[in-house]
């Protein structure tokens, strides 16, 4: 689906800028979050009382990602040709692989996690993150989404 027709799907306006925040098991309190107001935030999570959309359609309609740096969410984004703040945790090697690759192969930026609670530091990334427009490479546009994935983790 084209982003335009997944905010029609999911009643998103077209004008308005939208974030998806996607951390996984990691960080399921959001309330910690101070978040700008000016944008509409499209959160992940699970409901298990009403049919939600999935991740992917949530990201596709998203003008930005902010995630941990899952494999899922980064090749999700990749596809989708949207850019990534990619918040690394601490001893978390998967999350520093994936923040690496994001940030050397101009898809998006690397920041900490402790810096998603500063206001003027989110706001700073999500600003500079916005001006990205993240292309494939060649390499992630001949393989699917899973190999993507695989692939991530060599790109160090």
């Amino acid at each position: 689906d084209s982003k335009n027709a997944l905010r029609q799907k999911l009643k998103i306006p077209q004008q308005k800028k939208v974030i998806y925040l996607g951390f996984g098991g990691w960080a399921a309190d959001y309330t910690k979050l101070t978040l700008p107001q000016k944008y509409t935030y499209l959160i992940a999570g699970r409901d298990f009382n009403q049919t939600t959309p999935n991740s992917k359609d949530y990201i596709g309609a998203s003008d930005l990602v902010i995630t941990k740096g899952g494999y899922s969410t980064v090749a999700e984004s990749i596809a989708a040709k949207v850019p990534i703040i990619c918040a690394t945790i601490p001893n978390s090697k998967e999350t520093e692989i994936t923040a690496a690759s994001v940030s050397k192969n101009l898809l998006g930026i690397r920041i900490k996690i402790s810096e998603l609670l500063d206001i003027n530091k989110l706001e700073e990334s999500i600003n500079k993150a916005l001006e990205i427009k993240p292309e494939p490479s060649a390499q992630f546009k001949q393989i699917g989404e899973l190999q993507a994935v695989l692939e991530l983790e060599k790109l160090k």
